[in-house]
């Protein structure tokens, strides 16, 4: 029933526009030209500087300060990982788990390290034992770096398998009043709070579900009238997006007129042409 209240109304609008694509982007035309970007143009970048070889350094780690080890072996590990070196981040995750391991607990480099082992744990209960005992050691930590720590770490935990629903739903909520407490950008606050609506609607809590729904459309900023710059227009391009959102939950829990109300007020936000 879901598949079909996400299917028919596309279906619907693909039939309605067909005959219109074809004037829209001139199939069949070889004259047609596109319409004239008029979007504002991005500053001139600065020149490109050489990215900072994390990896050669951490070949040496042991000569820089014990306080500094850590964070570049996280750091060589990431580049490694980025340039598709398997062997050399192998090597950085065996010293960093060594590391990690002579840190105190609730040592922040120490949560980064294990979090970062948890990723690669390839027995998943294995992952979540770590992740959980992360949570644990930094108990009532309340810096804005330890409470982003623990909403990273709570959000992967929600993602488990073997949880139940009222688990998940703690978990997201307290992952979301961390980032909250520490006021992240709106989009990591958008994300965090369309998590929580899956979740809830899940547990049949669609009104819980709707309210952050609605919540993820009233935080994007609003953009002055006219406004042709590319940060504009993403800002109305993420408004847009929350609108959606919000229909498809709407049309999934047949309410297909206020779906389509909402729907239709998506489009007035982006100033024409995109």
């Amino acid at each position: 029933l879901y598949g079909l209240c996400l299917i028919v109304p596309l279906a619907l609008g693909v039939a309605s526009y067909r005959t219109q694509l074809g004037a829209m982007v001139g199939w069949g035309d070889s004259s047609w030209r596109g319409v004239p970007d008029d979007v504002e143009p991005q500053p001139q970048a600065p020149p490109a500087t050489e990215p900072r070889d994390w990896m050669a350094e951490a070949a040496q780690w042991q000569r820089v300060a014990a306080r500094e080890q850590l964070p570049l072996l996280l750091r060589a590990a990431e580049q490694a990982y980025e340039r598709n070196d398997t062997a050399a981040r192998g090597r950085f995750l065996k010293d960093i788990e060594a590391l990690a391991m002579q840190q105190p607990a609730g040592d922040l480099d120490r949560v980064r390290a294990l979090s970062t082992l948890a990723d690669e744990e390839a027995d998943a209960q294995g992952s979540q034992r770590i992740r959980r005992q992360l949570v644990a050691e930094l108990g009532g930590a309340d810096s804005a770096d330890a409470l982003t720590l623990l909403a990273d770490l709570k959000t992967r935990l929600s993602y488990g398998d073997d949880l139940d629903g009222a688990e998940r739903l703690r978990l997201l909520r307290e992952a979301l009043a961390h980032r909250e407490q520490v006021r992240q950008h709106w989009r990591d606050l958008a994300i965090a709070r369309r998590l929580l609506a899956q979740a809830l609607d899940r547990e049949q809590q669609a009104s819980g579900a709707e309210a952050l729904l609605r919540q993820n459309i009233e935080t994007v900023p609003m953009v002055p009238e006219g406004d042709r710059t590319r940060e504009g227009l993403a800002l109305r391009t993420h408004r847009v997006q929350a609108q959606i959102d919000l229909a498809w939950f709407q049309v999934a829990h047949g309410r297909p007129a206020e779906a389509s109300q909402t729907a239709s007020a998506s489009p007035s936000r982006c100033t024409a042409p995109v």
